[in-house]
């Protein structure tokens, strides 16, 4: 994120997670028109945009822990258990909703 949205005269009108038809151009966060598009939101709207990123982040940490586990940097008992026990949920999660996503596919015509 942020895939921008622009009008005719080239102004953000939106922001977007994913491109999309209407949202193909990715700009970082720090771009001066996602400044500007960002001085003109109600506080309301920022807080949906940091809560749209908290969830990037999420993925990161996890991401990143993974990684650090897998170079042996830590182990996975060196987390406290309550990390653990988040993260096996998470994985276990993941992996059942990979499964799912697995079991239907747009070419089945079951529908």
């Amino acid at each position: 994120m942020p895939y921008v949205e622009r009008d005719q005269d080239g102004r953000v009108l939106a922001l977007h997670e994913a491109p999309d038809s209407k949202a193909g151009e990715y700009l970082p966060f720090n771009h001066p028109d996602i400044s500007s598009y960002l001085e003109g939101m109600n506080a309301t709207d920022l807080r949906q945009l940091l809560e749209l990123s908290d969830f990037d982040i999420i993925r990161i940490a996890e991401d990143l822990v993974d990684t650090l586990i897998t170079m042996n940097v830590i182990k996975f008992t060196d987390l406290p258990p309550q990390a653990q026990n988040k993260l096996r949920t998470r994985k276990a999660l993941r992996q059942n909703l990979s499964s799912l996503a697995n079991l239907v596919s747009e070419d089945d015509d079951i529908l």
